[in-house]
């Protein structure tokens, strides 16, 4: 089964408890965080979902069963 996430959501739980402060300020100030805060936003999930699968993940473009 697929879920799609609303990214405006919160984590109940930080995902990144384990890092230290800086290497988490780290993460955030650079690509990972960019990604997260302005990439993924703008991803048409709607149009792309169909190309992944539960069980393989990304299907090659035009190879979909």
């Amino acid at each position: 089964m697929i879920l799609i996430k609303d990214h405006k959501q919160t984590e109940l739980f930080d995902p990144y408890r384990f890092l230290s402060p800086k290497r988490r300020q780290l993460l955030d100030k650079t690509w990972p965080g960019l990604f997260k805060d302005i990439i993924l936003p703008e991803l048409p999930v709607s149009r792309i979902f169909s190309f992944f699968s539960d069980g393989v993940g990304l299907w090659e473009m035009g190879s979909q069963p």
